[in-house]
């Protein structure tokens, strides 16, 4: 069995990189709030927004619902993969709700709509909320 290839990268490049994802979480976090009708979102703040990379492990959470820290890990790439990587197409969005593959409970709506580069998958931004609203 081979070994995975070792990646170096050194303390201040890691944080710069860091920081840059968690900030592109936030900012989602920002753009859902303001968008939002719901009261749920724009003043309760009840919804979480994160980042994955192209093997669907998450890399950045907004600093959002607490009850969301674990679940958002887990429902995502399980609704990724249970669809299937290689059917998701550019302007393509999965929403979920099932309790049983890492939904809180039922009012907790999440939206996954995958970054495509070169009709590879690179990037999956991801939102969840209670009755979660987008218009």
């Amino acid at each position: 069995m081979r070994k995975p290839a070792e990646v170096r990268m050194d303390p201040i490049t890691f944080e710069v990189m860091r920081s840059a994802f968690v900030a592109a979480a936030d900012e989602m976090g920002v753009a859902l709030r303001k968008a939002a009708y719901s009261t749920n979102i724009k003043t309760r703040a009840d919804f979480s927004c994160a980042l994955f990379d192209a093997k669907l492990r998450l890399i950045a959470q907004s600093f959002s619902q607490p009850v969301h820290l674990a679940s958002m890990s887990r429902m995502i790439p399980t609704a990724v993969r249970q669809y299937g990587i290689e059917k998701l197409g550019p302007g393509d969005a999965l929403v979920m709700n099932d309790s049983y593959r890492g939904g809180v409970h039922l009012n907790d709506v999440a939206v996954m709509a995958p970054f495509l580069s070169f009709l590879l998958l690179s990037w999956c931004p991801a939102g969840r909320s209670f009755q979660m609203y987008f218009i």
